[in-house]
């Protein structure tokens, strides 16, 4: 698999992680909300805290393979001079 293949791949598992840590934060502070068990809590809580570490070693996985990729500019930068800069002349 090639690296941009690689990123993609990452990129759109992260986004279905963010979703599910959203939505275990969401069902967390509904339990908290409604005064759920102790152990209920406790549950959603890790449930909650194990998506947002799969995120953060997903992110981890994408700036190392980010740095991997060449250097690339936008097209209409690539194309266009630097602007000559603006010199005010008034006394």
């Amino acid at each position: 698999m090639d690296v941009k293949a690689q990123l993609l791949l990452l990129e759109s598992k992260q986004r279905s992680v963010c979703a599910s840590a959203a939505a275990a934060k969401a069902h967390y502070l509904s339990l908290h909300g409604k005064l759920g068990s102790a152990s209920s809590l406790a549950r959603a809580m890790a449930k909650w805290e194990d998506y947002e570490a799969r995120n953060r070693i997903i992110a981890a996985r994408i700036a190392v393979i980010k740095e991997l990729l060449p250097m690339e500019r936008p097209l209409e930068l690539r194309s266009r001079a630097p602007a000559p800069i603006a010199q005010n002349h008034s006394t």
